[in-house]
């Protein structure tokens, strides 16, 4: 086990501490939790029909279930939100468990404010008190929570510039954007799956953590340690926790788990696992009941979202995968429908989108245009605007298309519009805090609207590049307020504005 000196932390009123964080997650066996938590004694089921009414058998057995640790297996459509909310909802009313002892940890700020809503609808006023976040915003505040104070937290296009800087001495020169990324990608798989560094690695991860230390800066990672190495951090931790989509968590957030928790209620599907890339360890969830002895495994095979004919597709499909030994498999669909399922084979992307506008025209004349949705693994498969050739293919063969958000609201509409704004009024302040306001805007670009009030002359990161070389372009062709209407009316005008969605990382 590797460690290093990081960030000082410390109370506002005490001298500070420094802290040492491990660099090398290894394959660590945390002292293991109590099987058993003494639930108090439960009223007869009919006591609740708010809680239980409208779940189904195997629902309702993981809502009400008495053991301290439970896995609940629930494949697409099982209803794992509303186990989970129903859960939480149970905790309170019927076993009496304070609702600021409870924390409900999702994967995405999204999924947190659609767990929020549906808690306070469930529970009213008590929801309040519930934790209901991320685990990396869970950790934030225990560690706010006891009085300490971090570093400035690194952003993604700050991690990659000091990943980048501490590759160069190894190089020799100055790497490429894609040999960061893949590097630092490989870092935290490996540190997310609890595995040895590289040497290579291991050396520029280790003046990577220098590097944040003589500055007093941290990244996200750091918060999964930090709550684990101050006791006035575990101290505040929250008994109960609740986990969604457990399949895609890591080593430090099982370690944070073990940490904090007396309970854990875990949902998730090994089968939906996608965030391999980035260190989250499928086998955590296959190895539940290794990590947590006694634990009561729940399976919810019924899928209530889908036709038949898409849940025997779907079930047929899994079947043939590896690495699904041991993994529950099959759901029966409870929906009326038959449906149907096609496969269209194809040679090349023309080929498919050729495809999908004769589907969909044939869907159009039996079915309403707002019932049907197109879906894709990648916006650019190899390089090829899949996307863009797909919607001129459409609006050719007269198929109106919808908006998944209003134009106003997407982050490439209001970065462009700031920025044209800040070319046409140079003066006008108001545009530079709109832009500032945009949460998918880099760093770098962010940085530099701060400091200097204006857009920076470089960038780093290839997303800050595309933006300064934007706004370069609108310096150039703007020459003033008249050629609004030209720019306008331009036919390249749509394709401006959603074109540079893959390089903005729309929040």
């Amino acid at each position: 086990m590797y460690f290093l000196k990081l960030l000082r932390l410390g109370r506002k009123e005490s001298p500070k501490e420094t802290v040492q964080i491990p660099f090398s997650i290894e394959e660590e066996r945390p002292p293991l939790l109590p099987e058993e938590l003494a639930w108090p004694e439960v009223p007869g089921m009919g006591a609740f029909p708010g809680i239980l009414g409208g779940l189904s058998e195997e629902q309702r057995e993981a809502v009400t279930t008495r053991h301290s640790h439970a896995l609940v297996y629930a494949g697409p459509g099982a209803g794992k939100t509303l186990v989970l909310v129903r859960r939480t909802a149970w905790m309170v009313e019927a076993l009496n468990v304070p609702p600021g002892d409870i924390a409900l940890i999702t994967f995405t700020r999204k999924a947190a404010g659609e767990m929020r809503s549906r808690l306070d609808a469930q529970l009213g006023r008590k929801a309040a008190a519930i934790f209901v976040g991320t685990f990396h915003s869970y950790a934030l505040h225990l560690i706010q929570n006891a009085g300490l104070e971090i570093g400035e937290l690194l952003g993604e296009d700050d991690v990659l510039k000091r990943f980048g800087e501490a590759m160069a001495p190894l190089l020799g020169r100055k790497p490429e954007a894609h040999e960061v990324a893949r590097m630092l990608g490989s870092v935290q798989r490996k540190l997310g799956f609890g595995q040895k560094l590289s040497p290579e690695e291991e050396e520029v991860y280790r003046r990577y953590q220098e590097n944040k230390r003589q500055d007093g800066k941290a990244d996200f990672e750091d918060l999964l340690q930090l709550p684990i190495l101050h006791q006035g951090a575990l101290l505040r931790a929250r008994p109960h926790l609740l986990v969604d989509e457990y399949q895609d968590s890591n080593w430090a957030q099982l370690r944070l788990i073990k940490a904090t928790a007396k309970t854990l209620f875990a949902v998730g599907d090994p089968k939906q696992s996608i965030y391999a890339w980035r260190g989250a360890d499928p086998s955590l969830i296959q190895r539940f009941t290794e990590h947590f002895p006694g634990a009561k495994v729940y399976t919810l095979t019924l899928n209530h979202r889908s036709a038949q004919k898409v849940v025997e597709v779907a079930d047929a499909f899994i079947r043939l995968l590896p690495g699904t030994e041991g993994i529950p498999k099959g759901q029966k669909p409870v929906r009326a429908e038959v449906g149907s399922v096609s496969f269209v084979p194809s040679e090349s992307p023309q080929g498919d989108i050729k495809a999908t506008v004769k589907a969909v025209q044939s869907l159009a004349e039996r079915f309403p245009l707002t019932s049907i949705a197109i879906l894709y693994r990648s916006r650019k498969p190899k390089g090829f605007p899949l996307e863009k050739h797909l919607s001129e293919a459409l609006f050719a063969a007269g198929v109106p298309q919808g908006q998944p958000n209003p134009l106003p609201e997407l982050t490439e509409y209001r970065i462009f519009f700031s920025l044209l704004e800040m070319v046409l009024f140079p003066g006008n302040r108001e545009a530079a805090r709109r832009l500032l306001e945009v949460k998918a805007l880099p760093s770098e670009i962010r940085q530099g609207l701060k400091r200097e009030g204006r857009i920076p002359e470089s960038a780093y990161h290839p997303r800050a590049q595309a933006i300064i070389q934007l706004y370069r372009a609108l310096k150039g062709v703007v020459g003033d307020i008249g050629e609004m209407p030209t720019i306008l009316g331009s036919p390249y005008f749509r394709e401006a504005i959603t074109v540079s969605q893959d390089r903005l990382a729309v929040a």
